[in-house]
């Protein structure tokens, strides 16, 4: 404990009218350090007696009352008064004094701390829910994602949504490092936290002042909370000092205490929300958070911000950008939400829906929607099969909902577009970027994007803002970035939509909205691009009636090989082929089996397994044939390794392939419906070499057995053909294949198209175009 003056002390005895014993135990007291049996002895007065004064003191130092901490709270308030009047004369507080009344304080302000920033609810919960069930760790980008220096060459080198392996994540895909978000607060006593709207900056906070909270966290620090929109409110005039000292008075913690915290670097202030403060009072909070931290600046602090709302810099800050969820993040997420509300079972297939819907999954990497997409989940146990809803709702809570839902308003220059109007203009953008390939904007292009919308706005109360488009379309770039997160600036003065959904979904809603045969006819035309599929999708779904596009996306793809006699002859087989399989499946399906077997050699998994003997028997003979034809490409490569390891590798492969070779042999002797057919594939089955005779007999015998094989094959099943496609007509076979998979998904979704026209498309899929009629 600190020791003070005996002067000092006498002086305070008499301001507070202490008797003449009263005064000698509080001078005894406030001068030494030694203990309670030393000093009545020295007194020569009993313990009960020292007690007894003692108490009066405190009650007339307004102390009274239980409780342990009594005298290390006079000692604070006395160390603070002996500063004030004598400023000269410096006083320092021990370590064991410091460290005791941040214990006091603690307990304190535990139930408050875990109160104010314990729970999360946020769009339509209907209760809230408890931060530590369901907290996800976030990681963190040490480089702000704007702050890189490349160009759209740079960012576009992974992303091709034409490509086989296409991942529409990399839209978002950062090239800068991340980290654990504790362990970067760990090692960084100031930060400024940037993020889009929805990625978990309250939250992630929040968890900061509940993990110290809890003494899990900078045990040794006294953790403040503070809503910086909430100090920003006309109504309060306090400094931020003052607004910090009102903030322990609501625990009984006095001005000195808070003062002596300071002063030994005791507080974790964590500062939430810079972008929302009221814009009349941005430069007054701006600073008095700069002042204060620059006063107290060997404390603890976190600032958090919305991207493209901060262009100011805390000069001894460091600046980190929070990170979308990656895979690990959302599985974790989802099994502790789902887990919390007791249907733990759901986590897993909710998962196991947006792995095979990545549109969907594009979304969940930011934490809010991921929020929204629970919910969702939670009531139905599934999506809605129009995914144009799911996108509608997510859009809804970034453009209305969620700065509503905390009574947020923003500046004037964006609010003069109504919530339709904002989604046309990002239709207008949408439309015209995604046509042209644009995934990634210069921040010029995109201000000329906004310019030319804003220009031919209706006059009336948009007057002034179309007057001052050409200053205003960079201001709405940067509401649009921050207020919604919509746009993203991925490098410096380089944007893109902050989702790949979302850039489909505005093209496909100005698509429908524009409702003309032109507009239908130029989304028709990118039938053939994969990029398109998922605005096909949505435009169908959005449509009142989807027959038109529907027609012509039909005629687009089988116009595709109409000129190619020798493809057509391949989709009459197809037709013969399929005609001797009787139903079910739907003899569209057949169609597929077969057309796919015949282009590329396997069959995709599209009819169900056990339905019609014919397809599995076929299925079977096809793979031995696909078997064959792995085991001549491993051997090819044998020699081509010098590594003996590799080759070892492939050579395992091979022995795995002609293992299951004899097995599918041997399956398909058994269950052979023709006696003649059995009695050749028993002849190829005794031809086959034992394993250790396998590599001197392929390449010796191979070529004619597989021939063999093939003929006994066309011969008995009419499959097996060897069609020699060239190179150009094995692509467009697969633009074809990949059409009328996204026409059949289309038909497949949510949209409304007469039944009709879905019957006719069925019945015609993969037929020769004469037998196409439209």
């Amino acid at each position: 404990m600190q020791l003070l003056p005996r002067d000092f002390l006498s002086k305070v005895a008499r301001e507070y009218e202490l008797t003449a014993l009263e005064e000698e135990a509080f001078v005894a007291r406030f001068n030494s350090d030694i203990t309670d049996q030393v000093l009545i002895k020295n007194l020569n007065i009993t313990l009960s007696a020292f007690r007894t004064r003692m108490s009066n003191v405190y009650r007339k130092l307004g102390y009274s009352g239980g409780g342990p901490g009594k005298q290390h709270r006079v000692s604070y308030f006395l160390i603070d008064k002996h500063r004030k009047e004598n400023p000269s004369i410096p006083v320092k507080i021990n370590d064991e004094d410091i460290d005791k009344l941040v214990e006091e304080i603690h307990e304190k302000i535990k139930p408050g701390i875990q109160h104010m920033c314990g729970w999360m609810r946020v769009l339509d919960m209907n209760q809230p829910i408890e931060l530590a069930n369901i907290y996800t760790d976030v990681n963190i980008l040490e480089k702000v994602s704007r702050t890189q220096n490349l160009e759209i060459s740079d960012l576009m080198r992974e992303f091709d949504p034409e490509s086989k392996d296409f991942d529409r994540l990399g839209l978002s895909r950062k090239s800068v490092e991340r980290v654990s978000g504790i362990e970067l607060v760990k090692n960084c006593s100031k930060l400024m936290i940037l993020g889009k709207p929805g990625s978990g900056k309250t939250t992630f906070l929040k968890h900061i002042a509940n993990q110290c909270n809890n003494r899990k966290l900078f045990s040794n620090l006294v953790p403040v909370f503070i809503s910086l929109r909430n100090f920003s409110d006309p109504g309060n005039s306090f400094s931020l000092l003052e607004y910090l000292i009102a903030w322990f008075e609501k625990f009984g913690i006095q001005d000195f205490e808070v003062d002596s915290l300071l002063q030994k670097n005791r507080i974790l202030l964590l500062l939430d929300g810079l972008d929302e403060v009221n814009e009349e009072r941005f430069k007054y909070t701006l600073r008095q958070v700069r002042e204060f931290t620059d006063k107290n600046f060997e404390n603890h602090f976190i600032i958090t911000c919305r991207l493209g709302a901060q262009d100011y810099v805390f000069e001894k800050f460091t600046e980190v950008e929070i990170s979308d969820f990656n895979d690990e993040q959302i599985s974790s997420f989802v099994h502790n939400w789902f887990g919390y509300k007791g249907v733990a079972e759901k986590a897993d297939r909710f998962l196991d829906k947006i792995q095979k819907n990545t549109p969907i999954k594009d979304l969940a990497s930011n934490p809010l929607l991921l929020t929204l997409l629970c919910l969702v989940f939670e009531d139905r146990t599934d999506f809605p099969l129009n995914r144009a809803e799911i996108y509608e709702q997510g859009l809804s809570t970034l453009l209305r909902k969620w700065d509503a839902s905390r009574d947020i308003e923003r500046d004037w220059v964006y609010k003069e577009l109504s919530a339709h109007r904002k989604e046309d203009l990002l239709s207008q953008i949408a439309i015209r970027s995604f046509g042209k390939s644009e995934y990634f904007f210069k921040e010029k292009v995109l201000e000329n994007y906004i310019a030319d919308y804003i220009i031919n706005l209706p006059n009336g109360r948009n007057k002034r803002f179309v007057r001052e488009s050409d200053l205003n379309s960079k201001g709405v770039l940067k509401a649009i970035e921050y207020q919604h997160g919509l746009f993203v600036e991925r490098a410096r003065g380089i944007y893109s939509f902050s989702h790949l959904t979302f850039q489909e979904y505005f093209t496909a809603r100005a698509i429908i909205a524009d409702g003309g045969s032109e507009r239908f006819d130029e989304l028709v035309n990118e039938i053939f691009h994969k990029r398109w599929r998922e605005v096909f999708l949505l435009a169908v779904s959005m449509a009142q009636n989807a027959d038109k596009i529907f027609s012509l996306m039909k005629q687009k793809i089988d116009a595709h090989l109409s000129i190619d006699q020798y493809v057509q002859g391949f989709l009459e087989w197809v037709e013969q082929k399929s005609a001797t399989v009787k139903s079910p499946p739907p003899a569209h399906l057949v169609r597929v089996f077969y057309f796919t077997h015949g282009s590329s050699g396997h069959s995709p998994p599209v009819i169900q397994e056990g339905l019609n003997f014919d397809l599995d028997y076929d299925e079977n003979l096809i793979l031995i044939l696909t078997l064959a034809d792995l085991i001549s490409q491993n051997f090819d490569q044998v020699d081509s390794f010098s590594l003996f390891k590799k080759r070892d590798q492939v050579r395992t492969k091979i022995m795995g392939c002609f293992q299951s070779l004899k097995n599918v042999l041997d399956r398909s002797i058994d269950s052979s419906p023709n006696a003649a057919l059995k009695a050749k594939l028993q002849d190829l089955a005794s031809d086959l070499p034992y394993a250790k005779d396998l590599q001197d007999w392929w390449y010796r015998d191979s070529k004619i057995w597989i021939e063999e094989l093939r003929s006994a094959l066309v011969e008995y099943r009419n499959i097996g053909h060897d069609w020699h496609f060239t190179d150009a007509q094995i692509s467009a076979l697969q633009k074809y294949y990949d059409a009328n998979k996204t026409l059949m998904d289309c038909l497949n979704s949510d949209c409304y198209v007469s039944r009709s026209l879905r019957k006719r498309i069925q019945n015609t899929l993969f037929l020769p175009v004469a037998k196409s009629p439209h």
